[in-house]
């Protein structure tokens, strides 16, 4: 004799259908995972533009530091002014 399924238990396989069917939907929608790592030399050129502008920022840093500690040495030299003979 066949084994009856009670009402009970339709609606929780169809619950549990439609929770699969909305898990699936959103694994869908998710982004590809992207690559954990990259090799140098998968990484493409610089446009020209690009190399342009990451020069004129890397002077600009660098110059900008040069300048800070030339400035801190100046400052200190000039707090040892006072100790001088």
């Amino acid at each position: 004799m066949p084994r009856r399924i009670n009402i009970a238990d339709e609606l929780a396989a169809t619950k549990l259908a439609i929770e699969q069917a909305k898990l699936a939907k959103l694994l869908e929608d998710l982004p590809a995972p992207a690559a954990a790592y990259i090799r140098y030399e998968d990484i493409p050129a610089p446009s020209p533009e690009e190399r342009a502008r990451f020069t004129a920022r890397l002077t600009a840093l660098i110059e900008k530091t040069e300048a800070r500690a030339a400035q801190e040495r100046r400052a200190w030299l000039l707090s040892m002014a006072d100790y001088a003979p």
